[in-house]
């Protein structure tokens, strides 16, 4: 039925394109496929290797990770034959056949041999300048010797962290404590010795603001290729700790053997050792100095990039003759490529075991982060000791925890610390320890809490006015909050202007439980009308992320959501809603996350509610829609699975950090009939997949895919139909969600497929341009495709544009202009361009979309 309705309003590449993406949701007709690794002699995988298929003018290259794909459509016969060309840069270039059967998805690996004397040309002329190329290639050559040296091991880190506060942030923190100081003085009366006690607890306040610091002393457990879990013994922070460095050994593992090093929450792109398989292609080497070690010689060589770019090195490394391994190195990266620093640095020696197995010894990183407001220059030392080679683990020891935080380690005492460092603070880390202890005693005392509380809960004026009224108990760590006059106004609503109070009430325990609830009560002002709410969460089980909700309200709400701003006014788009629901939601096991709630709602037309006439003039004919008042009582239940979700475990509760995994979720809703009063009745099934990944050096890219179906719709009123709204004019919605030139608002009674996918290329591709890589911009791009078969409606649309990161204090923002253009079948849509603004979330280390 879908190829017929296409057939008669499609061109044919459009008609091929839909089918295509029907089939592969509804799990029809077949594909051949060829997929698989290309591996070196040393089965390392090979990055971005060409991979050609002689005849056919196509092909595809391998990943970051040397796996390749590739999908052969529209084939003229059941039996494909094709000779296949692998090549890349330093390897010999192989051909051979393949044959692929009907339906066969083939899995081939490949191997290429190192092409020694296509390197030795670039070696040797490099050479002929400098004997740093021939030191480099004997290192190269040696990679999977230093590389693989035991399968597992455990050993004791010691991390200790600090960011250093600039004196340029000093004198602003300075300021607005004066300023404070100056408010103070002018309420109460002139007192000397009020006066001095004051100037001493500005100089204890100063040390106390002049860094932040943590230290760490975990033990690390490794199991080739890359399991790892740390064991918290010890855990200590003082002030905020949130944009340190490295604070785990996960954000720390720089191996440098590695062809590429992989570190998100330091860099979008992945970053090219000066030891990959083709470094003399990306960098240029310089032999600085030659010393002896043990009767060996040492070289020094100096690391800079051929061109300027986002995932490249620049600085020194030392190699040891005979065995040519790293014996230490001194790398820095530019601003270019940095999420939150403008330059990192990192220094990383190495030592021996039994004089044959290499493992880190130290490491040490420096960075800073400057604005036009605040300077913040941190360093982060990591000592590593006690290593245990080879140990043997309980099979599910390691499993998708990282990490674990014990109570004990929170509650170590100096004299704990004073015997596990490998060096002791210096003056200002002791003074600065020392003060903040002091600090956190006094403030944590149930005298010093009462009289913050005290002053805190004073009301002012602009309190009423402005700011709104809270009242805290920081003894029992509770808030209760009051909305300020201003607050009070909603000029949002579809009537009038409202206006009326709000509450808002928090309580956190020391397990980490906490209960937030709110509330508001307000009267329209041109009706008269009474309108209110209360919503509350509980979350009950920290550990597995469980809440319970309750929400019981009257309130006007709008059908169609995430539209166009225009739609705030169309008065079709708002129903009266009195609802009450409950809800659950929790994790059952590891990455398996379930949702439940149950809701009765009795929804109303607004037509007997009076309307100003200033978007009557805007819209013209902005009548209200008119219905029936009725009842509805539904459940909607969403269980959603992320395979090997990775964690870290605290004394009270627990840390996702994320899967390379998609996520695979299925949403059910079940509209009740006769139930409480219900008039309502249908079935509503859906299934998505979404995933953010990253493809090696060329950016990172995310997707959704929906499907979604009414299985009944016995009763199926407006406000439960899947509705797709229209894209905002200027605004960029959503990538992940809408559409963002489509035209019209949509519904949908039967069923639909929605995709969406965006690539942002973090400087790859403009790299190469210097005015444009100067500027700091980046492209993007992507598109979003929706299908629904009911109404034999299709829509495409492909985006383009460029973005550009920049700082506000320490959030970190992009804004982007685009380019959308997109198909529909039922009408012309003309090209738009678009603005948007995105967010970096400290809290999981990614951007919003």
């Amino acid at each position: 039925m879908l190829y017929n309705q296409l057939s008669t309003d499609y061109s044919p590449m459009k008609q091929i394109l839909f089918i295509l993406i029907y089939l592969s949701i509804t799990l029809c007709g077949y594909t051949q496929s060829i997929s698989g690794y290309v591996y070196d002699s040393d089965n390392q995988p090979i990055p971005f290797v060409n991979i050609y298929f002689k005849n056919t003018q196509n092909g595809t290259t391998t990943n970051t990770e040397g796996q390749y794909y590739y999908q052969f459509n529209n084939a003229s016969s059941a039996v494909l034959t094709f000779d296949v060309v692998i090549s890349s840069i330093g390897y010999k270039t192989k051909e051979l056949q393949i044959i692929i059967d009907k339906n066969e998805d083939l899995v081939r690996n490949f191997w290429l041999e190192t092409d020694n004397i296509q390197l030795d040309e670039l070696v040797v002329k490099a050479k002929r300048r400098d004997p740093a190329y021939g030191i480099i290639n004997n290192a190269i050559q040696r990679r999977k010797k230093w590389k693989k040296q035991y399968t597992s091991s455990s050993c004791d880190v010691y991390i200790k962290a600090k960011e250093i506060i600039s004196e340029k942030e000093k004198r602003r923190r300075k300021r607005l404590e004066e300023e404070q100081k100056i408010q103070a003085q002018n309420e109460t009366s002139f007192d000397v010795e009020k006066l001095n006690e004051e100037k001493q607890q500005e100089k204890i306040q100063k040390i106390a603001n002049e860094m932040n610091m943590a230290e760490i002393m975990l033990t690390k457990h490794f199991e080739a290729p890359n399991n790892i879990k740390e064991i918290r013994t010890a855990y200590k922070k003082m002030g905020n700790t949130y944009a340190l460095f490295s604070l785990t050994t996960t954000h720390s593992d720089f191996n440098f053997y590695q062809n590429l090093l992989h570190n998100e929450k330091l860099s979008d792109l992945p970053l090219i050792s000066p030891l990959h398989a083709t470094a003399v292609i990306t960098y240029k080497f310089k032999l600085e100095e030659t010393t002896f070690e043990d009767n060996i010689m040492l070289y020094k060589i100096k690391v800079t990039p051929r061109k300027k770019g986002n995932a490249t090195w620049n600085g020194y490394i030392w190699i040891k003759d005979k065995s040519f391994h790293i014996h230490k190195l001194d790398l820095t990266l530019q601003n270019g490529g940095l999420i939150l620093y403008n330059e990192f640095r990192i220094e990383q020696a190495y030592q021996f075991l039994e004089d044959s197995i290499q493992v880190l010894k130290s490491q040490k990183f420096t960075y800073y982060s400057k604005t036009k407001r605040n300077n913040f220059n941190g360093e982060t030392t990591l000592n590593y000791n006690n290593y245990i080679i080879n140990p043997t683990f309980e099979k599910r020891f390691f499993k998708n925890e990282v990490a674990v935080t014990t109570q004990e380690a929170y509650e170590r005492d100096s004299s704990y610390w004073d015997k596990i460092r490998p060096e002791p603070l210096t003056i200002k880390e002791q003074r600065y320890q020392f003060i903040k202890d002091s600090i956190y005693a006094v403030t944590h005392s149930k005298h010093y809490l009462d009289s913050i509380d005290s002053v805190y809960n004073k009301i002012t004026f602009m309190d009423i006015l402005w700011d709104g009224i809270n009242i805290t108990n920081r003894q029992k760590k509770q808030r209760i909050g009051f909305s300020s006059l201003i607050s009070m106004i909603d000029i949002f609503e579809i009537t009038s202007l409202r206006y009326g109070p709000g509450m808002d009430y928090f309580k956190k325990w020391k397990n980490e439980k906490f209960l937030f609830g709110y509330g508001n009560a307000n009267i329209g002002l041109r009706n008269g009308d009474f309108k209110g709410m209360l919503w509350l969460n509980y979350r009950y089980d920290p550990m597995h992320l469980g809440h319970l909700y309750f929400y019981a309200g009257n309130q006007f709400e709008m059908l169609v959501e995430n539209d166009a701003l225009t739609n705030l006014f169309v008065r079709d788009n708002w129903i009266e809603l009195n609802e009450t629901y409950v809800g659950w939601s929790r994790e059952i096991i590891n990455g398996v996350y379930f949702y439940s709630r149950l809701a009765f709602e009795e929804r109303k037309p607004i037509d007997g509610y009076k309307f100003g006439s200033i978007t009557e003039d805007w819209f013209g004919g902005n009548q209200v829609s008119t219905f029936q008042m009725y009842q509805s009582l539904s459940m909607q239940n969403r269980i959603a699975y992320t395979p090997f979700q990775k964690y870290m475990t605290e004394p009270y509760r627990k840390v996702i950090l994320g899967s390379r995994w998609p996520t695979f979720a299925l949403y059910y809703e079940k509209g009740f009939d006769n139930l409480l009063g219900s008039d309502i009745n249908f079935d509503y099934v859906e299934g998505s997949i979404s995933q953010k990944f990253k493809l090696g050096t060329m950016g990172t890219s995310s997707y959704v895919a929906k499907y979604g179906k009414f299985t009944n719709t016995q009763d199926l009123r407006y406000a439960d139909y899947i509705i797709f709204p229209r894209g905002d004019k200027y605004f960029f919605a959503s990538l992940m969600q809408s559409m963002q030139i489509q035209d019209t608002t949509l519904t949908v009674t039967d069923a639909f497929f929605q995709m969406h996918y965006t690539h942002h290329f973090n400087g790859a591709i403009v790299n190469f341009i210097p005015l444009v890589k100067k500027l700091g911009l980046h492209l993007a791009a992507g598109g979003s495709a929706l299908m629904i078969p009911e109404s034999n409606y299709s829509y495409v649309e492909a985006f383009a544009g460029i973005e550009r990161t920049f700082k506000a204090q320490r959030a970190r923002y992009r804004i982007g202009v685009f380019a959308v253009a997109a198909e529909s079948n039922y009408t012309d849509i003309k090209p738009r361009i678009k603005f948007a603004i995105n967010r970096y979330r400290l809290q999981d280390n990614s951007w919003g979309y």
